[in-house]
């Protein structure tokens, strides 16, 4: 579980929640660990939950007069926004401790920022970029069918869940509806839609005559922080870096997609789609901006890159992929006895729900019931000696497994 705790934006003394600390709600008991971040107006925590719901993490707000499906803080809880398929943090529930709102969620990561960082200088895969793009204008077409805007999408916000395969939103602190009157700044320096710098200016003035002349933003707001991700893992750096000058925005994103190192990973062809697609994310003007389904619909979408083996390491599933455990042939000896060893010291690390030997390429696929099983497993069988070679295991997707899209 995620928790954590705001403090007065006054002092920035951030007040610890307690090793060890239970914390008790009607939707289930939780145990404190140990920080893992600090935001702007809370601390993040991991922690246990103590009914069976696994790991969770809890998010604290200042406490404040309830207000239905919005935090103390004035954001939007995703309690409500998601389902069980959409890319949103699930939202367990809040509770009270010692005067400070607490919110507890579940527990993801890394965050595409670690990522990004991790990769460097590398760009991203192009399996990568697609995959991160359609998760999230699915997550977008999402939040703007029920008239909400996210608010502050940008690489730290996007983490990757392991159990589904899928990157998620966190972190609606600054979200609200586009059916209310927005009376703060939205959106980070970088990802910033040129309306939110405009309205910023007029949240900083303070009057009402100044919000009143200037747009509100709406949704297409995100639209323009999703292409500035989608361009940052292209370039494995931002295009408008601290909220630059960004009038020529065509040049920009041109002079970036045809810059020596991005033609050095990735063809012309996909950087000239590319370029199409980001120039319909962002256009000055929001009301020409493509939305969320548009984008969804978008040629350059439609390829299906497979992983690289950077991708297979790095992003956690619940699938394992054992290279060449037999000899690549339509009927290998002693192919299911292999098999059958393997999946046997597999089930040492958790509960395997589906195995499948792919002959002609000489691979082994296990599907765990978990993906902490999954990690588990990669863990303690890589290099292991096994039928006369080393065990070489990495994730697979899960998508690929379902549809038994096996290489």
């Amino acid at each position: 579980m995620v928790i954590g705790m705001a403090v007065s934006p006054s002092s920035y003394q951030f007040q610890e929640l307690p090793q060890g600390l239970e914390l008790v709600a009607p939707f289930g008991r939780f145990r404190v660990h140990t920080g893992i971040a600090v935001g702007r107006c809370c601390e993040v925590y991991e922690g246990e939950g103590l009914s069976g719901g696994g790991g969770r993490g809890c998010e604290g707000v200042p406490a404040s007069p309830a207000v239905p499906g919005r935090s103390a803080e004035g954001g939007v809880l995703p309690q409500g926004l998601g389902h069980s398929r959409a890319p949103i943090v699930r939202h367990f529930g809040e509770l009270q401790w010692r005067g400070r709102d607490i919110l507890v969620q579940e527990l993801l990561g890394p965050t595409l920022k670690e990522v990004l960082l991790s990769q460097q200088p590398r760009p991203s895969s192009e399996w990568l970029v697609a995959t991160l793009t359609t998760h999230m204008l699915r997550g977008l077409q999402h939040l703007h069918a029920k008239g909400v805007v996210h608010g502050d999408l940008k690489p730290p916000n996007i983490l990757w869940d392991a159990e589904s395969a899928t990157f998620k939103f966190i972190d609606f602190g600054v979200s609200f509806t586009t059916s209310e009157a927005l009376t703060h700044a939205v959106q980070s320096k970088g990802y910033q839609a040129p309306e939110c710098v405009v309205w910023e200016s007029a949240v900083a003035e303070g009057s009402e005559d100044s919000l009143e002349s200037a747009q509100q933003p709406g949704t297409a707001a995100d639209i323009w922080s999703a292409g500035c991700v989608v361009v940052e893992c292209l370039l494995s750096r931002q295009l408008f870096p601290g909220g630059a000058d960004c009038d020529d925005v065509p040049a920009s994103l041109r002079s970036a997609l045809t810059s020596e190192t991005s033609k050095t990973y990735f063809t012309r062809k996909y950087l000239n789609d590319s370029y199409q697609f980001l120039l319909r994310c962002t256009q000055l003007c929001p009301e020409n901006r493509a939305t969320a389904k548009d984008l969804l619909e978008d040629p350059w979408l439609q390829q299906c890159p497979r992983p690289i083996f950077y991708d297979l390491l790095n992003f956690p599933t619940r699938v394992l992929r054992f290279l060449y455990v037999t000899e690549p042939h339509p009927y290998p000896p002693l192919a299911e006895e292999v098999e059958d060893i393997l999946v046997e010291l597999c089930a040492k690390h958790g509960v395997v729900e589906g195995h499948c030997l792919e002959a002609s390429l000489g691979n082994v696929y296990v599907c765990f019931r978990s993906h902490r099983h999954a990690e588990s497993a990669l863990d303690h069988l890589t290099d292991l000696y096994f039928m006369r070679q080393m065990l070489t295991p990495t994730f697979f997707p899960l998508d690929c497994w379902i549809r038994r899209e096996f290489f």
